[in-house]
């Protein structure tokens, strides 16, 4: 697995253990709680975000060009 989803994965972690702490611990669901969340579920869109790049030519085939 590539490691920046693997890192994608293991922050996720939080986001869950707050839904499951709201859903299952009776724990009040707060504004910085809503906010955190949606600033950590963005950051992870824009981690994860395809962009347009240019394929990658060896330098080798630059040289013999």
């Amino acid at each position: 697995i590539d490691p920046a989803r693997v890192a994608l994965l293991i922050t996720s972690e939080v986001i869950f253990t707050a839904i499951l702490a709201v859903g299952l611990g009776q724990e009040p669901l707060t504004t910085a709680m809503v906010i955190g969340g949606s600033v950590m579920l963005t950051a992870m869109l824009i981690v994860e975000w395809p962009t347009k790049t240019e394929p990658v030519i060896p330098l080798e085939a630059k040289l013999h060009e």
